[in-house]
């Protein structure tokens, strides 16, 4: 596991906590705004560098990086982004979006200052982006409003929305910027410009008082995200039950089972740790196309994309900010049923064999693309993107008749998960272990509550 110390003396500029350290330096964010835009600044201005705690810059938890004023009063936001995030919900790249919001936050800061809108100052929302958000190979995208009837006409409204791509191959840039792209994407010092930043960085980490800013920043952070796993993760069907069309953590194969008239995953009160409702998981036969077909009761952290014929194709993951729990504990109550000749396949659970369920959880550098159709493409704790794995198998009746028992899953951390952070935490829960492969005992249920990651000493 890798330590804060480790973790600060790996910072490079792509980390908001150094990008900001670096852009606070008045010559080097001059020199980039200069490079970037081709013109003469006599002077910048901060508008509270760490704008931390200004409820104005703080109403969903976003804090905008970088906020300067030029001697001709053009507001600057310089913001780092370093991952080309989705919306799990509506499949939808954040980007766009985000950068109307900054531009709001930037307006409405300056007219609850008193300014009217009519004087409101030329403003630059710039980000500086290391993936290439248009695919177009360019070195910068620049957007202000036109009329679609007349392309050449433009909305004087001074806003001006710039988006760097620090792997781009066409456009004209200056020297200076295309430097501080490669130092961006390879640490590499090629100018001038990049060894000033590069030798602000190393100056930074050989501070002690930032060294101890950083620590507590991290530390509090942690403690946001212990708490907000906690409360979101173990009451995870608080925040909205799969198929009830709420905003969920969670999802399952109903959205399959639907066509056939059968619901897989349900709220239920039969039994329950805390709370109104706990997750009932029931494997079922489910008649498709003329025929039975085997299907598990499931559920996961995750999106359930589409039916594929009869099978589903899912994403296993949701988004996670890199911590690194001990174990995670779930409360269970598991009843097996026997598996079926019809309808399933006996490879694994044979005809009269009780069945078996799982819960497994994951740390990942990405989501996981699944696909049952023939097993094509399934879950594999191997894979390269997997940084530590734990698995709990139920191969009898667990449980109190009535009553949930509380299991712990402790997580094996691979090797690479010393140097590589976890973007994403996979559970999957299924009453039919061998589900995947339309194996299983028809009847067979799990009930689930109170999902919690646990942190250790």
């Amino acid at each position: 596991m890798q330590d804060l110390a480790t973790k600060f003396a790996n910072l490079t500029i792509q980390s908001d906590f150094i990008f900001k350290k670096v852009m606070s330096r008045k010559r080097i964010c001059k020199h980039l705004l200069e490079e970037l835009l081709q013109i003469e600044i006599a002077d910048i201005n901060y508008i509270e560098a760490e704008k931390t705690i200004d409820p104005d810059y703080s109403s969903r938890g976003i804090r905008l990086d970088i906020i300067v004023a030029d001697d001709k009063n053009t507001h600057y936001n310089l913001e780092m982004q370093v991952k080309n995030n989705k919306n799990p919900d509506t499949d939808t790249y954040v980007l766009p979006k985000r950068s109307r919001y900054y531009q709001a936050l930037l307006d409405f800061d300056l007219l609850q200052k008193g300014q009217p809108y009519d004087l409101l100052p030329p403003t630059f929302i710039i980000f500086i982006c290391v993936f290439d958000f248009f695919e177009q190979d360019n070195y910068v995208y620049t957007f202000k409003k036109c009329c679609l009837e007349n392309r050449e006409l433009e909305l004087p409204d001074e806003a001006t929305t710039m988006i760097l791509n620090t792997k781009g191959t066409h456009g004209d840039i200056s020297k200076d910027i295309k430097s501080f792209y490669d130092y961006v994407n390879n640490h590499i010092v090629t100018t001038d410009f990049t060894k000033q930043i590069d030798d602000e960085i190393s100056y930074l980490k050989l501070d002690t008082k930032v060294r101890r800013e950083y620590m507590l920043m991290e530390a509090r952070l942690l403690d946001e995200r212990r708490e907000g796993e906690a409360v979101g993760i173990a009451k995870g069907k608080e925040i909205g039950f799969p198929g009830t069309g709420e905003r969920t953590f969670w999802d399952s194969g109903n959205a399959g089972a639907a066509a056939a008239n059968n619901v897989l995953t349900e709220k239920s009160t039969d039994m329950v740790k805390s709370g109104t409702y706990s997750a009932k998981l029931t494997s079922k036969l489910c008649g498709m196309l003329g025929f039975n077909k085997f299907a598990a009761g499931n559920l996961f952290a995750g999106t359930y994309v589409k039916t594929d014929g009869t099978d589903g194709v899912l994403s296993f993951g949701r988004e996670y900010d890199g911590s690194h729990p001990t174990k995670m504990r779930v409360h269970v109550n598991y009843r097996p049923a026997p598996g079926s000749g019809e309808g399933a396949n006996s490879s694994y659970i044979g005809n009269g064999v009780s069945d078996q369920a799982q819960i497994y959880v994951a740390l990942s550098t990405e989501p996981v693309s699944i696909e049952t159709k023939k097993a094509a493409k399934l879950f594999n704790k191997d894979d390269a993107c997997i940084l530590a794995y734990g698995e709990r198998t139920f191969d009898t009746a667990f449980g109190p008749d009535g009553a949930l028992e509380q299991v712990d899953i402790p997580f094996e951390y691979y090797e690479k998960a010393k140097t590589t952070g976890a973007k994403y935490l996979i559970i999957v829960c299924s009453a039919s272990k061998f589900g995947d492969y339309f194996s299983g005992g028809p009847g067979s249920v799990m009930y689930l509550d109170d999902f919690e990651l646990v942190y250790e000493q």
